[in-house]
């Protein structure tokens, strides 16, 4: 009897009692299977998917099944482990997962600034269908009116998303007041009576009030929270 640990040829010659000679040889080698079950998967928009490996003597995988592919209705990970026709095994592992995606209008509340104003919105290129509340189907759509307006997205794998927005009508006023006419002043305040969130001088203040000291036309131009501009003008002589 040998223990071999190594592939190769290996022969033995035997005698008996009566001098009688034979001889056999035997050739050592390596089975080593692979099996491969790919990369993980999002199933996301399917009901079920086929699990598939090469070809072997015997399958296990570990929700039952035995044969060489497998149908798989649940989220998980799915082990198959194999048997070569010399006996050996490998297995393999996949993950089995669902993922949606994700879209995002914008912020929540988004104004039209004055009558005439249009805004567009767009739910960007990375899906294969669109589905707006307005029955468009393209991937962004203009919007004139106040209103929700909602998009289903749908991507390669049949995953769905959706997102809304609120549109509505912003229109700010400003009154810096009469025209200032006055004499023998050394500086005199100019402020907006209501609060906006950015303010821009024609002298380059971008503060509610502006201090001048002398004669000219003042105008300011201000934004409100939702990006809404409004403008006026005031003399002071």
């Amino acid at each position: 009897i040998k223990n071999v640990t190594q592939g190769g040829i290996y022969s033995v010659v035997v005698s008996d009692s009566l001098g009688c000679v034979t001889s056999d040889t035997i050739s050592i080698f390596h089975s080593i299977p692979q099996v491969n079950l790919g990369a993980d998967l999002n199933i996301c928009g399917l009901d079920s998917i086929v699990l598939s490996v090469s070809s072997f003597t015997s399958y296990a995988w570990s929700n039952g099944d035995t044969l060489q592919s497998s149908t798989i209705t649940q989220l998980g990970e799915y082990i198959v482990s194999v048997v070569d026709s010399l006996g050996c095994m490998d297995s393999d592992t996949v993950q089995v997962f669902q993922s949606a995606s994700t879209i995002d209008l914008g912020p929540s509340v988004t104004a039209l600034c004055g009558a005439n104003d249009t805004i567009t919105l767009d739910a960007t290129s990375n899906y294969s269908s669109y589905a707006w509340s307005t029955s468009d189907t393209l991937q962004s759509i203009i919007v004139y009116q106040i209103g929700t307006y909602s998009v289903t997205v749908t991507d390669s794998l049949g995953c769905t998303a959706s997102d809304s927005i609120e549109i509505i009508q912003s229109n700010p006023t400003l009154d810096l007041g009469s025209d200032i006419s006055t004499c023998n002043y050394s500086s005199l305040t100019l402020s907006s009576t209501e609060s906006f969130s950015t303010y821009l001088w024609s002298n380059s203040d971008t503060t509610q009030t502006t201090i001048v000291n002398q004669e000219g036309i003042y105008s300011l131009i201000v934004t409100d929270n939702y990006g809404c501009e409004a403008f006026d003008t005031i003399v002071v002589t």
